[in-house]
């Protein structure tokens, strides 16, 4: 009996290791310990084609008179400011223009002002055009034009700080009466704002893409997209005149007159996608579909100040769309004969719940329940705005912010190994390794070339204004004696702020 004890002791031992051990894997794999590079800007790669290294405004203009000579050729900008006396033309295919250092705020190009003489610091007609790690702005009209009159495919807009600029910071252009477009265009990682809280007129906005196909807007900033006068600015993203296909997610807007618009008055958009956005607005919608047909609004944050509705859909060629997993302090409102499924969504969200609204930090905080684990699950939203992984429970939260459940920690119970029985010798266990969480994000029709390699890939700094997610610490204690005792894995994180 004795000893039929003793060894129904140790198979307690070894019962808990091993439901321990099966907890600390579940939490890894399933995205509780989640690599940090599963949300951070990744490097561009290093070019394999020709290249030319500038330090002087000079040095650029000739070199990009050469890459529309020859096209295939990148141009790196060493570190200092760039003062432009007339904007920069791209007219050759596969012309890429990034900073050295890759710090965006180090390399600056910069006209004579937002009343001044240089309409844009780029115009773009060629193909595959790359614009990375640098800043532009201070200029007329637009930072760039990407000229979809002229069938510019392919842009890049990479790390690109957009500031200070006349009218709209990014601007896809069209004819009209023309079906020549921009297609399959990416933008990403990058800052749009006026410094001074508000623009110099009614007439700007962040992006502003017409008749476009196939675009994707995705992990980018925008501040202050706001007008000094009655007249409202433009969306901090516009996409309309019949364009196609386009996805706009993981975007934070910040204190800006209106936040998404697909559409506007008859001049629709078919085939969108608008997820895990959180948009701040302080004087009108935040998300608006107007003349919008087949678009998904999936979970979505939008704080909505002096203005009554988050989400408007509206006019009667507005149809076959789902409103789905949002959450709002206003309503979604139907206007004009609009059609839309809704349905899941959050309407009356407090500031309380959120960590700082007025800044655009809609992370929860004090989630409700009518909020948590409430959503529907999509193949179309396979994680969140941080790239935390949907679910992490019984069902996805609502809006853009998946909260991540606490980990049960197991207490520990020592029990005495009798003298007569040998102690065995416990081998630690290798701590397991977090796997990451790649980001699942809809590839466009035809992707940006990879830009050109013969010098080692820079990693870029950090954002300013942006705190990264930290990478999870998964620890475990395991103490040798008498028997095996084990402390379940406590893992930490915390939510990054944008």
């Amino acid at each position: 009996m004795k000893l039929h004890a003793i060894h129904h002791d140790y198979q307690r031992h070894a019962w808990r290791v091993i439901m321990a051990m099966s907890l600390l894997m579940f939490f890894t794999l399933s995205g509780y310990a989640q690599s940090q590079s599963a949300c951070t800007r990744p490097s561009l790669p290093a070019p394999t084609g020709r290249t030319i290294t500038v330090s002087t405004t000079a040095e650029l203009v000739e070199a990009v008179q050469e890459a529309n000579r020859s096209g295939n050729l990148t141009i790196f900008l060493k570190d200092g400011i760039y003062q432009l006396s007339r904007m920069l033309e791209i007219t050759a295919d596969h012309v890429t223009v990034r900073s050295l250092s890759g710090n965006r705020e180090s390399v600056i190009l910069r006209g004579d002002g937002m009343t001044g003489t240089v309409p844009h610091v780029f115009r773009v007609a060629g193909k595959y055009f790359t614009a990375a790690d640098l800043t532009v702005g201070w200029v007329r009209n637009h930072g760039i034009q990407i000229a979809g009159e002229q069938d510019a495919d392919n842009p890049l807009i990479h790390n690109v700080h957009f500031v200070d600029i006349g009218e709209q910071m990014l601007k896809i252009s069209f004819q009209p009466g023309d079906s020549t477009s921009s297609d399959n265009g990416i933008v990403e990682w990058s800052l749009f704002e006026y410094t001074a809280g508000v623009g110099p007129q009614y007439y700007i906005g962040g992006i502003d893409g017409h008749q476009t196909n196939h675009w994707i807007v995705r992990n980018n900033t925008f501040k202050h997209i706001r007008s000094p006068e009655f007249n409202l600015a433009e969306h901090a993203i516009h996409f309309w005149s019949n364009a196609k296909d386009t996805i706009v997610e993981k975007n934070v807007i910040i204190n800006s007159d209106r936040g998404i618009g697909f559409g506007m008055g008859d001049a629709g958009e078919d085939g969108l996608i608008i997820r895990n956005n959180m948009v701040h607005t302080t004087r009108d919608v935040g998300i608006i579909l107007e003349s919008a047909k087949n678009v998904m609004v999936y979970n979505n944050t939008v704080y909505t100040e002096n203005y009554a509705n988050s989400i408007e859909y509206r006019f009667t060629a507005t149809q076959n769309n789902r409103i789905v997993n949002n959450l709002t302090n206003g309503r979604i409102y139907k206007r004009d004969g609009a059609s839309a499924i809704v349905e899941r969504n959050v309407e009356g969200a407090q500031g309380s719940w959120f960590v700082n609204p007025a800044a655009g930090d809609l992370h929860l905080k004090n989630a409700p329940q009518s909020v948590v684990d409430q959503g529907m699950s999509f193949s179309e939203v396979p994680d969140d705005i941080d790239c935390d992984t949907r679910p992490q429970d019984n069902g996805a939260d609502i809006g853009a912010d998946e909260v991540r459940s606490a980990v049960p920690t197991a207490t520990p119970t020592a029990t005495a190994t009798p003298t007569a029985t040998p102690t065995a010798t416990a081998t630690a266990t290798p701590t397991a390794t977090p796997t990451a969480t790649p980001t699942a994000t809809p590839t466009a029709t035809a992707t940006p070339t990879a830009v050109p390699t013969d010098i080692p890939t820079i990693d870029p700094p950090i954002d300013p204004g942006v705190t990264p997610t930290a990478v999870p610490e998964p620890s475990t204690m395991f103490l040798l004696g008498s028997g095996l005792i084990l402390a379940a894995c406590c893992i930490k994180r915390q939510k990054r702020i944008l």
